[in-house]
């Protein structure tokens, strides 16, 4: 804002007023006529003298310049007060502007959460399912594991049998003959047969607790984002006319236990 001084004093304000101007020595002296020292009779031996009267008092232009610097004073703090106020009234409208682009910002990406949510709300649900379908499958052959081994003991029986019954030929006919290695090799399929349905069947029990550790942990995460999914969705309903809201402790900070993008 360009100014003119008066002095070292502008005379273009704040509120875009002048302030008062100041009269002239020759207009003061035109307006107020006064004499410099008095003249006139100081008195006599028969009267009152008046020659100390004048002697200390102030000539009317000095009152003047007194008066308008105390009155453009007052007028330079009321200006002064105005600017305060303006600048206030300035930073009032930059931080409502500011204020309302965070705030549509933050609902924004409420809105983008919130959408995420629900997101990875349906595939924990999915991978929930598919966890249960697969360790009731596992349930299913485990079942028929623990039944083959059962299965395997007749065959077993008669080619253990078998062999005894072989062992007690006498003589020359106690010979180990293809009959025998059949025998023998049956019963060793037979063997490796039942501990291969053990190890198995251990698998399957060791699959089975996974599965459910797993199905577990799932569940709790799919919790926490039905949880963060209420809270958000109350926050993205808030308008600044609601009386609902206050501050929740420790909301802002991030916690150890808190679910990661890799996790």
């Amino acid at each position: 804002m360009a100014t003119d001084t008066v002095g070292s004093i502008p005379t273009m304000m704040a509120s875009n007023e002048f302030p008062p101007g100041q009269q002239t020595a020759a207009l003061m002296s035109s307006s107020f006529p006064y004499k410099s020292t008095y003249t006139g009779n100081v008195g006599n031996d028969m009267g009152i003298s008046t020659i100390g009267y004048s002697s200390n008092q102030r000539i009317v232009p000095e009152w003047e310049e007194n008066n308008y610097s105390k009155y453009y004073k007052a007028y330079a703090g009321r200006d002064n007060a105005e600017r305060v106020r303006l600048d206030a009234n300035n930073v009032i409208k930059e931080t409502e502007v500011l204020t309302n682009a965070t705030q549509a910002e933050s609902t924004k990406k409420l809105a983008e959460r919130l959408k995420d949510f629900n997101f990875w709300k349906a595939e924990l649900e999915r991978e929930i399912n598919d966890v249960i379908i697969e360790t009731d499958l596992v349930c299913e052959q485990k079942k028929r594991l623990e039944n083959a081994p059962r299965s395997t003991e007749v065959p077993l029986h008669i080619a253990s049998d078998n062999l005894n019954c072989r062992q007690m030929r006498q003589g020359v006919d106690l010979v180990q003959d293809e009959v025998d290695l059949n025998l023998l090799k049956e019963v060793e399929v037979i063997n490796n047969a039942q501990d291969l349905l053990k190890r198995t069947i251990k698998e399957a029990d060791m699959q089975i607790t996974r599965n459910r550790d797993r199905k577990k942990e799932l569940e709790m995460d799919w919790s926490d984002k039905k949880e963060a999914d209420e809270m958000d969705s109350f926050c993205a309903g808030l308008r600044n006319e609601h009386t609902c809201k206050q501050f929740f402790a420790g909301s802002a900070k991030f916690q150890e236990i808190q679910s990661t993008p890799e996790s």
